[in-house]
């Protein structure tokens, strides 16, 4: 298939492409001597191809789009005015469907870049380098999938030799294809290099194609350009196989340098930045790399840092392992110095999203730069990095640009010496929504690179930069945007036609979100007459009666600047009774997208009166009213500006640690929060100060079966209501035993058993799992020190018995459970250990723990707190003595005990006497003992266990008689029964 079609763009076309059908005569070619090739385009929705002419002349160029692999040829020539840009895709051309290369030849140089898109990513992609020798830098590794296209431009067919090198300069296999004469060649890595079956996956660090020398003619020359998804390198924090696809384009072996600049990373705030230097030499070197923040600064850590090259090899490390990078957001730029020749690369991925992106090192500084930017999305945003590297200030002038020329909107940057300046777009120009391009100029050199970014983080893509050409004098003056005013309606004279009554919109944008463009809908009621306007918050707006039953209006941007209910009325023209019914118009405010928190990490505060805890969450598209929620909960939140709000989390949402996802969501009506970013809450460790009893703690190991509950009161800090109060209690029988007797461990998790002989801990034991000596794959496995690991999936059963066997005596054993669970147990706090029956946490310096005595001995107790955090207080203990039987209390009586004399004295008294003391002598007399005297109970001023002194008061022997004495214990058993004369 052979199209040619003339496409002419003229100064005062603004928006649209004419493109003259093929009956039309076609124009004479252009002889052209710049040529521009993107090997991979297509005609996914989306996919454009940018020309830039930013010169003072007419660019005249032809467009071919070939696609070998269908014989499908089209091609068009295009005159592009001086200033302007124009945007082709492939229906630009009349094709439907087209997947292979594009060539533009013009007859002065432009500025040219594609975006490619895969429907649900997009990456900008720049004309590629013909060379002999290429490298694709940032392979697949060992989970990616690359595809690579190859263009020959020659129209003779030549063969290529495909190269995957690994990390370390191996070479980890071949392949020789042939490309036809003028041919495009797509091949996929994976299957051209399949992993092996068995053993460790290969890691493809780099690619080199090479093109064959000739001996009789020159030399052949291929254009490569390559696409990547599923990168993942989890030793340098990337862990998981990132879906969003990453363009790459190769670049000639030499071009490779031995310095420069990274002009941007970040670490934090949901993002990953990993560095790749590739060596073209066959000598082992060292690339040196300082990494400054945005202040110019070094960064904390270790801000310069040499890392290894391997011959013919290459080094893909993170930045924070480089650097040793702190807990928080880090960005800023890296200068690299190498002793060989390198090509430097960078990725920047999502560390909880899909995003990913694959970046060339720096430009060299330059005094002006061309970002081609598409009609405004909501859901992406693009971010733009200036880098100084010089000793003056950068007075920068930005301007947003219309595909026409015009200039729509600008800004000026100030960017101290060594420093970056770094601004979201849509905040540079906040009314500038239509696709154009930035035209950035600056006083001296600097360094500017630029990012589209899903607000989700799911997408990431480079956006390279373009430059204009030495004659161009900047774009032309501003392009007033059109404006109309409309007539409304007079005043209601509260008599005449009747008002309208609304019941619907026509078609709204789905979403609605705040920012709109404006639009154009229909409105449907009755009532309608020659005249009406419809009002737009009590402001007329123009509108068109299409029928009684129908109105059309246009809203313009300005109503839906700012989210909230737009109230819609109509009102029919004077005389009328009034306006019509309101409908209410959602406009919803955007999401927002937080890129850091100030501070993202805090310890626990336990104590009730503890202050809350401040925090700063920084982005943008902040609304007035926008709120802070921690773990899904809104927190008290003040609106600073549309990039920073300041809250406040109380201490009752700081007593647990853990990772709580903090985020932000504008005012009803909404889209929905923002993603959200972790702030990190420690446990604090646990400090155990006193074990107290209510009473001496006794049991008797003659009646073992007669256990009771005790509480037993700690005393310390920082207990909470994940504390976990562990107990080892004596271990009471003899034999063989283990603890704990039951465990519940999550599938791939460990539990720590202990063996006992006699109530020692032994290792003279052996250990089997569902009787099977060791364990095995299915139910767990067990060390010879009692180390069980449970297996990669739940059995069935669920739960399995772990035995322990004295290895001098087999017929001694004892046997625990384990229960195997594939869901994470929730953090909460208990009690572990046998005879830990449950606890109470009173408060942060006290909690009341429920144990069960069961036999004699030293119980022992500590409190530990989980991760993150936390951490184990030191033990404590209680001891639990014997039980004696004590005997009842004695008073000498010689008529009842044979005593010598009588345990009373004096024996008697005389009526009527004062107060007096009365000295009773006996046995087994307790501290605590109390003296019956007659019906009257006194309390003894001295008790020993032979002895007690009491005082009698007088109205007690008022009266001549016999009195008896009694004593009674506190544990319990009353004396013999003494008499006491009264005369």
């Amino acid at each position: 298939m052979d199209r040619r079609i003339y496409i002419g763009l003229f100064c005062s076309l603004v928006a649209t492409v004419a493109i003259l059908a093929t009956a039309i005569p076609v124009s004479t070619q252009t002889t052209g001597s710049f040529q521009y090739v993107i090997p991979h385009f297509n005609s996914n929705s989306g996919s454009e191809l940018i020309l830039s002419n930013l010169s003072s002349v007419l660019a005249s160029a032809k467009v071919t789009f070939r696609n070998s692999e269908q014989a499908q040829v089209a091609d068009a020539g295009i005159n592009i005015p001086a200033g302007a840009q124009l945007r082709l895709t492939a229906g630009s051309l009349a094709l439907s469907s087209f997947d292979g290369t594009v060539i533009v030849v013009s007859s002065s140089r432009l500025s040219v870049i594609a975006t490619l898109s895969t429907g649900s990513g997009f990456e900008s992609v720049v004309p590629a380098t013909s060379s002999t020798d290429l490298i694709i830098p940032f392979s697949q590794g060992t989970t990616g999938r690359m595809k690579v296209t190859i263009y020959n431009p020659d129209d003779r067919s030549t063969s290529v030799v495909i190269l995957p090198i690994a990390p370390d300069g191996t070479v980890l296999g071949d392949a020789a294809p042939t490309v036809a004469a003028l041919g495009t060649l797509k091949l996929d890595i994976a299957t051209l290099f399949p992993q092996p079956s068995t053993g460790p996956l290969r890691d493809i660090s780099h690619l080199l194609i090479r093109v064959p020398k000739s001996v009789l003619g020159p030399d052949h020359r291929v254009l490569v350009q390559a696409e990547m998804i599923n990168f993942s390198d989890a030793a340098e924090g990337i862990v998981v196989p990132h879906s969003d696809f990453s363009a790459v384009t190769a670049v000639p072996v030499s071009t490779a340098v031995l310095s420069g600049t990274i002009p941007f990373f970040v670490h934090g705030s949901d993002y990953l930045t990993e560095l790749q230097f590739v060596n073209t030499s066959s000598d082992a070197g060292t690339v040196t790399l300082t990494a400054r923040d945005i202040d110019g600064n070094l960064v904390p850590g270790t801000p310069v840092a040499t890392v290894a090259l391997p011959a013919n090899g290459a080094a893909r490390r993170s930045v924070q392992r480089v650097f040793n990078l702190g807990v928080g957001t880090t960005l800023g730029s890296i200068v690299f110095q190498s002793t060989t020749p390198v090509i430097a690369a960078e990725a920047i991925a999502s560390a909880n999203q899909s995003g990913f992106v694959v970046i060339p090192a720096g430009p060299q500084p330059d005094t002006n730069f061309v970002f081609s930017v598409r009609d405004f999305n909501p859901q992406v945003f693009i971010g733009l990095v200036f880098l100084n590297p010089s000793s003056s200030i950068a007075n920068l002038m930005l301007q947003y640009v219309s595909d026409a020329g015009a200039i729509i909107s600008s800004a000026t940057l100030t960017v101290d010496p060594s420093t970056q300046g770094m601004r979201i777009l849509a905040n540079l120009f906040s009314g500038a929504r239509s696709a154009g391009f930035v035209y950035v100029s600056s006083d001296v050199p600097i360094i500017a690179t630029a990012l589209h970014v899903a607000v989700d983080n799911s997408v990431l893509g480079n956006l390279a930069a373009m430059h204009s050409q030495p004659d161009y004098a900047g774009p032309s003056s501003t392009a007033p945007p059109p404006t109309t005013t409309p007539v409304g309606p007079t005043a209601p004279s509260g008599s005449g036609s009747a008002a309208p009554t609304l019941t619907s919109f026509g078609v709204l944008p789905m979403p609605l979100i705040a920012g709109n463009a404006g639009f154009t809908t229909t409105v449907t009621g009755t009532d309608f007459l020659p005249g009406v306007s419809v009002l737009i918050n009590g402001v007329p707006r123009p509108t068109i009666l299409l029928t009684p039953t129908t109105i059309q209006v246009t809203i313009p941007p300005e109503d839906l600047a700012i989210g909230g209910l737009v109230k819609v009325t109509a009102m029919n023209p004077s005389p009328t009774v009034g306006a019509s019914n309101a409908l209410d118009l959602p406009v919803m405010n955007p999401v927002p997208v937080v890129l850091s928190i100030s501070p993202n990490s805090a310890d626990v505060r336990l104590e009730t009166n503890a202050p809350a805890l401040p925090i700063t969450v920084s982005g943008f598209g902040f609304k007035q009213g926008a709120t802070i929620l921690v773990a899904g909960t809104a927190i008290p939140t003040t609106f600073q500006n549309s990039n920073s709000l300041s809250g406040s989390i109380p201490q009752s949402s700081l007593e647990v640690g853990g990772a709580f996802a903090v985020s932000v969501v504008n005012p009803d009506p909404s889209v929905g929060p923002s993603s959200a970013l972790p702030v990190l809450l420690s446990n604090l460790t646990p400090i155990l100060a006193a074990v107290e009893t209510d009473s001496l703690l006794t049991f008797d190991p003659t009646r073992p079966g007669e256990t009771y509950n005790a509480p037993i009161v700690l005393r310390g800090s920082n207990f909470s209501k994940v504390s976990v109060f562990e107990l080892t209690p004596p271990l009471c029988s003899k034999g063989v035993a283990t603890a704990p007797t039951s465990a519940t461990v999550l599938i791939g998790g460990t539990q720590q058993f202990t063996a006992y002989l006699d109530g020692v801990a032994t290792k003279a034991v052996t250990w089997t799992v569902n009787d099977v000596a060791g364990g095995n794959f299915t139910v767990g496995s067990i060390s010879s020190t009692g180390l069980y690991t449970a297996p990669p999936a739940v059995p069935d059963p669920a739960t399995v018995s772990v035995k322990v066997t004295s290895s001098s005596d087999p017929t001694k054993f004892a046997v625990a459970t384990v229960t195997i669970t594939s869901t994470p147990a929730a953090t909460t706090g208990g009690v572990t250990g046998v005879g830990a029956v449950g606890a109470t946490v009173v408060g942060s310096h006290e909690a009341v723990m429920t144990v069960t005595i069961n036999c004699t001995g030293q119980y022992m107790v500590d409190v530990r707190n989980p991760q993150p955090g936390g951490g184990v207080s030191k033990t404590s203990a209680f001891n639990v003595v014997p039980f004696t039987p004590s005997s009842s209390p004695t008073i000498d009586d010689p008529a009842f005990n044979s005593a010598p004399t009588l345990g009373l004295f004096p024996p008697v008294a005389p009526a009527r006497s004062p107060d007096f003391t009365l000295t009773i002598i006996g046995s087994n007399f307790q501290p605590g003992a109390v003296v019956s005297f007659g019906s009257a109970v006194l309390f003894p001023a001295l008790v020993t266990s032979t002895t007690i002194t009491v005082t009698v008061p007088a109205y007690l022997v008022t009266q001549p008689g016999l009195v008896p004495v009694v004593v009674t214990n506190p544990t319990g058993g009353s004396s013999n029964r003494v008499l006491f004369g009264v005369n």
